[in-house]
């Protein structure tokens, strides 16, 4: 989307970048749901793709929000110059002896002194605001994210049950779900190995999404292996891949569910339905400030 930064106001900027991003977070969903049917090559394209887009954005929105600020001090800035040749006009005008003149050049540079430290004041002030205010817009995402979410549970009778955020929140999620609906106890620790070798059996289901951050390539062979080393025995955040790897080794459906959309993302073993028994889980953008989060979901009656 192109911006209209030099038009609209720095509240109109950020109520757009709000909106460009949920609309770009449904995008992101519909290229997930078309990887599933894609080749090789188009999977590997489309998850390119679903990488670059949201670091694209973000550089957009900084640069828009830097190029107001920028606009805002040269206004400032340009009109001290005038002002000076007002003060020197005024002066050249004047028919007076030369203490009055030395007088009132003191005096005119005085007071553009005072302005100057007025300006100065004035700009660190709006600088602390708009701080203040970016600072709002994030503890905003949240609840946004929140009101919108809990609309999407209401009519299911689903609330949200909060899981540490410790790189371990899906394994946590999942492992209250298969707690409180299938009565099975599994850690963290034995989901973690679980969805790890299920992901080493299955190597060539999971290539396709494997990138390289730094070289945007796919994953090599050992590459693979070290990454699925790290889903056993680190508290590396787990995903999509491991949703997948966990459902199926435990033949169990798992909806997801969040903010931007009614519908679960459904990742359902072959051999299951669509099942009432699916274990439920949320995904989160904004809830702690400190980027994707999962959470398990809960009935309302239960404690």
């Amino acid at each position: 989307m192109e911006s209209n930064s030099g038009k609209e106001t720095l509240e109109e900027m950020k109520t757009r970048h709000k909106k460009e991003v949920k609309d770009l977070q449904g995008k992101i969903t519909s290229l997930k749901k078309q990887m599933k049917s894609s080749d090789k090559a188009t999977k590997k394209k489309l998850a390119e793709e679903i990488e670059a887009l949201p670091k694209e954005l973000e550089k957009r929105h900084n640069d828009e929000l830097l190029s107001v600020q920028v606009k805002s001090l040269e206004i400032n800035d340009s009109s001290e110059p005038q002002e000076a040749l007002n003060n020197t006009d005024i002066l050249n005008e004047q028919d007076q002896n030369k203490e009055e003149k030395t007088s009132n050049v003191e005096k005119g540079g005085k007071q553009r002194q005072k302005k100057r430290r007025e300006k100065k004041l004035l700009h660190l002030e709006e600088l602390a605001n708009q701080a203040e205010q970016e600072a709002l817009l994030m503890q905003d995402h949240g609840k946004i994210e929140a009101d919108l979410l809990n609309a999407v549970l209401a009519p299911l009778k689903l609330k949200v049950y909060n899981i540490k955020p410790d790189g371990h929140c899906l394994y946590g999620a999942i492992s209250d779900q298969l707690a409180i609906k299938k009565k099975i106890n599994m850690s963290v620790h034995e989901l973690r190995e679980l969805a790890s070798k299920y992901m080493i059996s299955n190597y060539n289901d999971f290539m396709p999404f494997m990138l390289n951050e730094e070289t945007g390539e796919l994953y090599e062979h050992a590459q693979f292996l070290e990454h699925c080393e790290k889903i056993a025995n680190s508290a590396l955040w787990g995903g999509q891949n491991e949703i997948t790897a966990i459902a199926n080794s435990l033949n169990i459906p798992i909806y997801v569910y969040q903010a931007t959309t009614k519908f679960p993302i459904k990742t359902i073993p072959s051999s299951c339905g669509d099942s009432d028994d699916a274990l439920s889980i949320s995904f989160h953008q904004h809830e702690f400030g400190l980027g994707e989060h999962y959470n398990s979901l809960r009935p309302y009656k239960s404690n």
